[in-house]
């Protein structure tokens, strides 16, 4: 890949491209990474939107539980 220059991560990345059990590992690894950054970044979603999905036995999520600490 002359486009990316001789740098260490794209001669290594294209050493790993016919790799296929490689190349799962390190998406496995991109996607772990990528799914905590975006979850710390963004808003927990609405605890009624979540009992909307999963249904009303579902674990209260964080805005509950500020309203129970706030209440007692």
């Amino acid at each position: 890949p002359a486009w990316f220059g001789n740098n260490f991560i794209a001669v290594w990345l294209a050493g790993e491209g016919p790799n296929p059990t490689s190349c799962a590992a390190i998406g496995e690894g991109v996607g772990i990474v990528v799914t905590y950054v975006v979850s710390k970044l963004t808003a927990p979603l609405p605890d009624s939107h979540v009992a909307a999905m999963f249904g009303d036995d579902s674990p209260p999520g964080p805005a509950v539980e500020a309203a129970a600490r706030e209440a007692a």
